[in-house]
């Protein structure tokens, strides 16, 4: 679930308290210029509270309006499954290439236009090469379109199959 961003309120600014304004910003036709001092209870400043720190902080621990207004980048990582590789004995290398279109959606301009229309461009496929999962549901249906891929032998292997022909 993305996690929701909530913005802190301003401060409580007495009317005769001193403030700075944090940014230079446009206020029809006159210009705020960053530093410039107002009364807390100015209509600007009360227009825009958040663009105006108390004048007693000093510089360094004036807050930043980056910090308060604008979000957090988004995570753009793959998801933990999406990147977890398969085991090597599930793995199948597909020997087609395939592409099946979705259908459209009930009701969609793309499902009421009748014929001549191209078919929709979203859908999926298998690539020729590309290693799948052996549980997966388009390896089930068509066995015939995978094999199993050729590999290295390792340690394992070795160990395994020699300890197969002790045991019979």
């Amino acid at each position: 679930m993305p996690k929701i961003l909530t913005r802190k309120p301003p401060p409580k600014l007495r009317p005769d308290q001193r403030v700075v304004a944090l940014t230079t910003f446009s206020l029809g036709d006159a210009t705020v210029h960053r530093g410039d001092q107002f009364k807390g209870g100015d209509a600007v400043v009360l227009a825009n509270p958040d663009w105006f720190p108390d004048g007693e902080v000093p510089d360094h621990e004036v807050p930043s309006m980056w910090d308060t207004v604008v979000p957090a980048p988004p995570d753009f990582r793959p998801p933990p499954s999406a990147t977890k590789p398969i085991a090597p004995h599930r793995q199948v290398r597909s020997t087609v290439d395939t592409w099946a279109s979705m259908a459209f959606a009930p009701g969609s301009p793309g499902e009421l236009a009748k014929g001549g229309i191209a078919p929709p461009s979203v859908g999926g496929g298998l690539l020729r090469g590309r290693v799948y999962d052996v549980g997966e549901p388009a390896v089930r249906a068509h066995p015939e379109w995978f094999v199993f891929p050729e590999r290295s032998v390792s340690i394992e292997d070795i160990e395994r199959l020699t300890s197969e022909d002790k045991e019979g």
